[in-house]
């Protein structure tokens, strides 16, 4: 567990000067030794090419590896890759799946990504209503982007009838968590008097 801390630290630049390469030696360190949170560091690394050249096959094989051993967050990773084929092939219905396990083993932005699928049809057919209930389901918990979706929602009338107070409700919870996009829409409903006294 510390050598995958300390390459977060290196990664992310705490307590020393930024460095890639660093991190990825200890995370690969740690990975190792099985450890699933460097798993998914590495993996991450591997598919965005930080410190190393980008390999998502490999990223693929360390977010499988982490998943068996229970990572929730290489679960809804994996969701990522099949949703934009990138490592696996492109396939919605296997990405909503991924996105379910790793929600129903309580990983909050995995709600958001099921919401996604319901709302936009990928994977399953529309479900607005759903999506919305998975959106308010991840602001309860603290997700910006849950907060942020559901305000959308409402503001909209996307599964629900339009309702500018709640919609400015969670917009102002989305903003408070450091949504941008929350703080943007939240501006327009102050602009345009809507939900706002």
């Amino acid at each position: 567990r510390a050598m995958n801390l300390l390459g977060c630290c290196y990664r992310d630049g705490r307590g020393v000067e930024p460095d890639l390469e660093q991190a990825v030696a200890w995370f690969q360190r740690s990975a190792e030794r099985g450890h699933p949170p460097a798993l998914v560091s590495l993996g991450l690394c591997c598919e965005y090419g930080w410190g190393m050249e980008p390999n998502r096959s490999r990223a693929v094989k360390l977010y499988l590896k982490a998943a068996k051993l229970g990572s929730a967050r290489a679960l809804d990773l994996l969701g990522d890759c099949y949703q934009r084929g990138q490592g696996l092939p492109q396939d919605e219905r296997k990405a909503l799946e991924y996105y379910h396990r790793a929600a129903n083993q309580g990983y909050v932005p995995a709600l958001v990504d099921v919401g996604l699928c319901l709302e936009h049809g990928q994977g399953v057919e529309k479900d607005p209503q759903a999506a919305l209930s998975y959106y308010c389901q991840a602001g309860e918990q603290g997700d910006a982007a849950g907060a942020c979706n559901a305000g959308f929602c409402y503001l909209q009338g996307i599964g629900t009838p339009k309702d500018p107070e709640k919609a400015v409700t969670w917009l102002q919870k989305a903003a408070d968590l450091g949504s941008a996009r929350a703080m943007n829409l939240l501006g327009c409903c102050y602009r345009d008097g809507r939900g706002v006294e």
